[in-house]
């Protein structure tokens, strides 16, 4: 797969790395919390398995650069590589290695906004 965007229910959260969008993952069975509680997971996991934290960072830096190559090079990718590539970003913004505002951008859908205006319209009218 050489493009991994899914729109949910509850919208999407889109990764850019250097000015590009790799990939928006779906979110309504599972929240922006929810995958980052899987990010914290995986951070004490490795804590756990007594991995240093310059061993994780490393570790998580290295998977998303060769994510990032693999998208350049446009070889397909597969869906959980996009999962496991999503947690690493956020467990390296968790670690204060990358900044969430340079990196994740949080969409919602765009469905649900426009019945929440229709609902404030009605609202208001009564």
């Amino acid at each position: 797969m050489l493009e991994y965007f899914k729109d949910g229910e509850d919208g999407m959260i889109c990764i850019y790395l250097n000015d590009n969008l790799i990939c928006g993952y779906a979110l309504g069975e599972l929240s922006v919390q929810d995958y980052i509680e899987m990010a914290y997971d995986m951070i004490v996991s490795g804590m756990r398995d007594n991995k240093k934290i310059a061993f994780q960072i490393f570790t998580y830096s290295q998977y998303c650069k060769e994510i990032y190559k693999k998208f350049k090079r446009k070889i397909p990718i597969e869906d959980e590589d996009y999962r496991l590539f999503l947690i690493c970003i956020l467990s390296l913004i968790k670690l204060k290695i990358l900044e969430w505002d340079d990196i994740v951008m949080v969409f919602p859908n765009y469905k649900k906004i426009k019945e929440r205006k229709k609902l404030k319209r009605l609202s208001l009218n009564m």
